[in-house]
């Protein structure tokens, strides 16, 4: 059984995709937490003994979903707010949802999950160019994405003082091209962030984290209000992710 896998991008993919990822399940079905991290996926399973292939949409909350044994994940995610600089069409109708690749590109579709299976990534980053298209410059949406992505603490009105629209439009706009809301998506970025700086902690630190600085670090109001949001956005308190990661 091969563990879950992170492989990074060609580098010309760099400003656009974090990773290719892959996993294979063992022996028995479990259930995968999936947490929301802004990110597109196109992704390749061959559950039930057949082939699938989805464009996977940005998530507003954790989702459980069932893994059956001897079951071979992988696909490419990409940055937080940028898959629309290949995809080209509106994200806001994925949200918390999949939607079949070969609706969407038809036949093209099979060249990439061959691609994807045979474990190749020169291969891979190849066929998902030829697939999705080579990526266009950001437009000033994108780049508060990602400007959203990097920066702690950056407030909403912030954000749409970088794009110069009306509320409305950068809500509207926002929404169609990174997949959720720009409220939402500064809610996520800044629980990636939490739990990324937990899982990158030295050996033993974390079980030394207050909740109270853990909450002023990471730009939530309040103690109360960090844990509301850690159990929206992964369904666990603060204190659960703290002691996994001690």
């Amino acid at each position: 059984m091969r563990p879950y896998s992170e492989q990074p991008p060609a580098p010309e993919l760099r400003d656009t995709v974090e990773c290719f990822w892959s996993h294979e399940s063992g022996d028995v079905a479990t259930n995968h937490r999936v947490l929301p991290d802004g990110c597109v996926d196109l992704l390749v399973s061959n559950s039930d003994g057949r082939l699938h292939a989805y464009v996977i949409g940005s998530m507003s909350t954790f989702k459980d979903v069932p893994i059956p044994p001897h079951t071979l994940t992988a696909g490419i995610r990409f940055l937080p707010g940028q898959a629309s600089r290949h995809l080209r069409m509106p994200l806001h109708p994925f949200c918390d949802d999949r939607v079949d690749l070969e609706a969407l590109f038809g036949s093209r579709s099979k060249a990439w999950m061959d691609a994807v299976l045979s474990g190749e990534l020169r291969h891979v980053w190849n066929e998902m160019v030829h697939l999705v298209g080579p990526a266009h410059e950001a437009s000033p949406i994108e780049q508060a994405a990602a400007l959203a992505a990097d920066q702690t603490g950056i407030t909403l009105e912030a954000l749409q003082r970088s794009v110069w629209l009306s509320e409305r439009q950068f809500r509207r706009r926002f929404q169609e091209q990174a997949g959720i809301g720009p409220k939402q998506f500064l809610r996520v970025m800044r629980m990636r962030r939490a739990l990324s700086a937990l899982r990158h902690q030295p050996c033993g630190r974390s079980s030394r984290i207050t909740l109270a600085n853990f909450a002023q670090d990471f730009g939530f109001y309040d103690q109360a209000h960090c844990a509301n949001e850690f159990r929206s956005l992964t369904g666990h308190s603060p204190s659960h992710w703290i002691l996994q990661h001690s």
